[in-house]
């Protein structure tokens, strides 16, 4: 785990040897929702790798217009549907809004709204996989 400060408040990383598990946002001297559920999910037997963040990642957090195509890779904990949305999610455009029902179609499961909300609220990577470009339809 490593963490650094920045003006949205104190960054945590978590990685393993796959990529990024983990990356969240909390106020100073405070634990980031879900870090603490996080340690709870992962088997005992997992290894935790320390890193410091690097400029790239802090680019894009700060002003990612301006941070250009970014290569970190993530680990995705989940299903292979999981996998699916957050991979869909990322290869959209940057600065566009999609529903979930459209995402669901991108994935060639148009009734599976629902799901594809699931899988966007336990994104433990928010800040690099943008859920937040996902709304309702209403």
């Amino acid at each position: 785990m490593s963490q650094a400060a920045s003006d949205l408040g104190d960054l945590t990383l978590v990685t393993c040897k796959k990529g990024v598990l983990f990356l969240g946002v909390s106020e100073a001297g405070h634990d980031p929702a879900g870090l603490l559920t996080l340690h709870h999910m992962l088997p005992k037997s997992h290894t935790y790798h320390q890193i410091s963040f690097s400029q790239q990642i802090k680019s894009h957090l700060i002003n990612s217009k301006e941070s250009g195509d970014m290569t970190v890779k993530l680990c995705v904990m989940g299903s292979e549907f999981k996998f699916l949305v957050f991979k869909t999610l990322i290869m959209t455009e940057r600065g566009k809004l999609l529903t979930y029902g459209k995402l669901a179609s991108k994935l060639n499961k148009p009734s599976a709204a629902r799901a594809v909300g699931t899988a966007l609220g336990h994104n433990l990577i928010a800040c690099l996989i943008p859920c937040h470009r996902v709304i309702r339809a209403n």
